[in-house]
């Protein structure tokens, strides 16, 4: 049998660019790990959507894997309809996987960021605060549940002094952090997959901090008697690729070699 074409679905953005160029970066590595052909992103804002890819899709075997930081509406409702949707007039045989952010690799890889940034930007951990900021959603309970159990994963692990998890659309928000930890420093790691407008610019400007078009993440500044440093985006990293061919290689049926 013929390789699995593999669909990494991202949420995309009709008005930010640089989710896509995060999802198509991490589509080529993956292609290259696993010297697949068919490695393809596809986006609820952008092309090509999730249905067009499944329905152009030439292989029997498509493994779809969700470059979305947890369960919740987009990744159990918008995008498993889009994919029944694309499927609806083939023989493709899908298999969707987890999310990438529920991996249990990302828990060691995030605490590793955490210690990088600590040791670049001089951070006493044991004076230090991690906030893990996830998007949250009412329409859908599961949509917090990664956000916290990474944060209780870290704090357990004491890579800080403390870890919470904080939120854009649920409480508590991401303006509560100052309120909820004590720490003179605090390292802000967003549980986001796409490095646009909620990462560079609502996540600063919620936290009170002031910056310009020439910023770039990570970076570290000063609110009243508190020292934040802010991260880049998890889905960010190149490290996600890895996780993802992971993901695809524990997805593909024992009978399509890899």
């Amino acid at each position: 049998m013929n390789q699995p074409a593999v669909i990494i679905a991202a949420h995309g953005s009709h008005h930010d660019a640089t989710a896509a160029r995060i999802a198509e970066a991490h589509a080529r590595r993956v292609a290259k790990k696993l010297g697949f052909s068919k490695v393809t992103a596809a986006f609820h804002q952008g092309k090509p959507s999730y249905v067009e890819a499944v329905a152009n899709a030439s292989a029997e075997e498509i493994v779809v894997v969700p470059l979305m930081a947890s369960a919740g509406y987009f990744a159990d409702t918008v995008l498993s309809k889009a994919i029944a949707a694309g499927n609806a007039r083939s023989a493709h045989r899908v298999t969707i996987t987890a999310p990438v952010g529920t991996h249990p690799s990302i828990a060691g890889m995030v605490e590793r960021r955490i210690a990088r940034l600590a040791n670049e930007f001089d951070l006493d951990p044991t004076e230090t605060a991690v906030a893990i900021v996830g998007h949250g959603t009412t329409r859908n309970p599961r949509s917090r549940e990664t956000t916290v159990e990474l944060a209780h994963a870290i704090a357990e692990n004491r890579v800080a002094t403390s870890c919470i998890a904080v939120f854009l659309d649920e409480s508590p928000g991401i303006e509560s952090v100052y309120a909820l930890v004590r720490e003179p420093n605090i390292i802000v790691i967003p549980m986001l997959i796409g490095g646009g407008y909620h990462a560079t610019r609502d996540l600063p400007a919620r936290l009170s901090i002031d910056i310009d078009d020439t910023v770039t993440l990570p970076f570290v500044r000063q609110v009243g008697n508190r020292r934040i440093v802010m991260d880049i985006a998890v889905g960010q990293h190149d490290e996600i690729s890895d996780v993802i061919a992971n993901i695809v290689q524990a997805a593909i049926p024992a009978e399509v070699p890899s």
